[in-house]
């Protein structure tokens, strides 16, 4: 009888568990777009986010990244090792929340454009086998 209690001590134990990674992954949803609100949010002389605020956004995307890891093991661990379901959905959305307010932002207009191609010479004379007009022989 102890084994069994045992066992459903530890269950419970892990179920705990997974309900405070998922509630951590749940407040983080909440915790990024308050950041970055606070980050770029001034009255006047504005000059972008400073060292220590893109320091602490990157602690906080290792902190999801470490729930969502713990997660995955807790999960693992319980023998069920799919996270189906609202779980996802707050994974997701926490994922995306962490990309959208990102400390500092991203212009995706440059992310997106290519880079413009080198520029050519114009003096360039191709070289054909057998013309003869080539330097060197």
């Amino acid at each position: 009888m102890t084994e069994k209690t045992d066992r459903t001590a530890r269950e419970e134990l892990a179920a705990l568990l997974e309900a405070m990674l998922i509630a951590g992954i749940v407040g983080l949803f909440f915790v990024f777009p308050w950041y970055c609100f606070g980050t770029y949010f001034c009255i006047e002389d504005c000059h972008g986010p400073a060292p220590e605020e893109i320091h602490t956004y990157r602690v906080l995307v290792g902190v999801l990244v470490v729930n969502i890891v713990a997660l995955g093991a807790t999960r693992w661990s319980r023998r069920k090792p799919v996270i189906w379901g609202w779980p996802t959905v707050a994974i997701a959305a926490t994922v995306g929340s962490a990309i959208f307010f990102q400390v500092p932002e991203v212009n995706w207009a440059d992310v997106l454009r290519p880079d413009p191609p080198a520029p050519q010479n114009t003096h360039y004379v191709p070289c054909y086998s057998g013309s003869h007009d080539c330097p060197g022989g």
